[in-house]
């Protein structure tokens, strides 16, 4: 099988078989649904550095270490 006919079945079985299609629509559900929005984390992110500052306490400890 040449590759253009390699790719063409592969297309096929992606568009025929009904797993592909239920597992996208599964994941188009969860990333429609997902707990926070982009926008939403971007603002519990500042608003928690706005309140506390930097915090040494949630610094993760590789910072410290040598390569």
């Amino acid at each position: 099988i040449g590759h253009h006919e390699k790719i063409i079945a592969l297309l096929k079985e992606l568009m025929e078989n009904p797993e592909y299609t239920e597992n996208s629509r599964r994941v188009a559900r969860m990333i429609a649904n997902k707990p926070f929005s982009s926008k939403e984390k971007l603002l519990k992110h500042v608003e928690f550095a706005a309140e506390f500052g930097p915090s040494y306490a949630l610094r993760p400890q590789s910072q410290d270490m040598s390569l």
